[in-house]
């Protein structure tokens, strides 16, 4: 199987390779880690520092809004178009076949759909994730793949966030990135102690997309920063920044996980679980902005993140996303081939779920995406 996947950027060969890293710590938690919590309290907590892998995607994610309409030049039109087909091309597909599976007597594998719904899949269900407004109902947020509540917050995003650079409510500049920030930032920490407590649902809050609204503002002005700091320091200054960065980046996501094993954070700070996931939260949120706004291709230890390895997984890393939790709570590699040893059962997972997502990203997001991506350009320019 190749590792050369067409899916090079100029000068930003490594987003794919950071799309690569918050994807497999996805599939790190999901998998429960393949051993790996029984063999340290360190190990353990690495384990479950697999679901900021979502936040790192977030903060991509502001950085692409705001690189698209701005660099690229993208109308809002345009740009909700390419976005919303880039992610409905892969994803319809894998809702369709849930809903025809389960509807056909197949096994539930969703656990969130047997707690909503009795495991049933309704017509109603599909209508709603089709729409991208499953994320606004329990009943439906969560219960056909298990990960695609983050889909839905994303399109929220795009629409908002498109049509406040659009219209000028958010400029590209730092007193209103600042301003817009700080906004989202108050209303994820009035919203998400409301959850944690049971004054709001928490998982209607942690579904929903108004926590989240900092971290794509977040990528937003590192796209900013970045920009500017290419027009003021040469190449040779910008790759020694670069290595520097990915350096203290690496020792402060070690650092954040050794303060979280055995709760040391919440023992000599006194703080509660919601209040040690916002910091980290907010920890993992800058140092991947962070890492936006400095590493360069060019610098050494941008190897990290712009290998044949990285570059491979980062450029599947959609289709892994939609495929992976699937894969792993079918409980396949037990069905097929009667593994039970953790660590086997996580490489199996994770070969399969290469597999499956190659085939998907080079037919849905290679092949249709593609084609529907030149067809909206040629009626852009006419």
């Amino acid at each position: 199987m190749s590792m050369q996947l067409d899916r090079h950027y100029e000068g930003t060969d490594f987003i794919t390779g950071l799309r690569a890293i918050a994807v497999f710590l996805v599939f790190v938690i999901h998998s429960g880690g393949g051993g790996l919590r029984d063999i340290s309290e360190f190990l353990n907590t690495f384990v479950d520092f697999g679901k900021y892998g979502v936040q790192v995607f977030f903060v991509i994610s502001g950085f692409t809004i705001f690189f698209q309409l701005s660099k690229e030049g993208y109308s809002l039109r345009r740009f909700l178009l390419i976005r919303i087909f880039r992610i409905s091309i892969p994803y319809f597909p894998v809702l369709i076949f849930i809903y025809i599976y389960i509807n056909s007597g197949g096994e539930q594998f969703n656990g969130w759909a047997n707690q909503f719904n009795n495991g049933t899949l309704s017509i109603d269900n599909l209508l709603m994730h089709i729409t991208y407004l499953a994320s606004f109902d329990l009943k439906y947020a969560n219960t056909i793949i298990g990960v695609e509540w983050t889909l839905h917050i994303e399109v929220f995003f795009y629409f908002l966030i498109g049509i406040l650079l659009t219209r000028g409510h958010l400029k590209q500049g730092p007193l209103s990135i600042m301003f817009w920030f700080v906004i989202w930032l108050i209303i994820a920490v009035t919203l998400g102690p409301l959850g944690y407590i049971g004054t709001l649902d928490r998982l209607a809050v942690y579904w929903m997309p108004f926590i989240y609204g900092w971290m794509f503002i977040l990528g937003g002005g590192a796209f900013y920063l970045r920009k500017k700091m290419t027009l003021v320091i040469s190449s040779h200054l910008e790759n020694i920044i670069s290595d520097l960065g990915i350096i203290v980046s690496i020792v402060l996501i070690f650092g954040l996980i050794w303060l979280n094993s055995g709760g040391l954070v919440s023992k000599y700070l006194h703080l509660d679980w919601s209040e040690v996931h916002f910091l980290n939260e907010l920890f993992v949120s800058l140092i991947t902005a962070t890492l936006i706004v400095t590493t360069r291709d060019a610098g050494k230890f941008s190897v990290v993140f712009t290998s044949k390895v990285a570059l491979f997984l980062g450029a599947i890393s959609f289709s892994f996303y939609l495929i992976h939790y699937i894969i792993i709570a079918s409980e396949i590699s037990y069905k097929l081939f009667y593994f039970e040893n953790q660590t086997v059962v996580f490489f199996s997972n994770l070969f399969i779920t290469i597999v499956v997502s190659v085939v998907w990203y080079y037919f849905f997001e290679q092949f249709l995406y593609q084609k529907a991506k030149s067809a909206i350009n040629r009626s852009m320019t006419h």
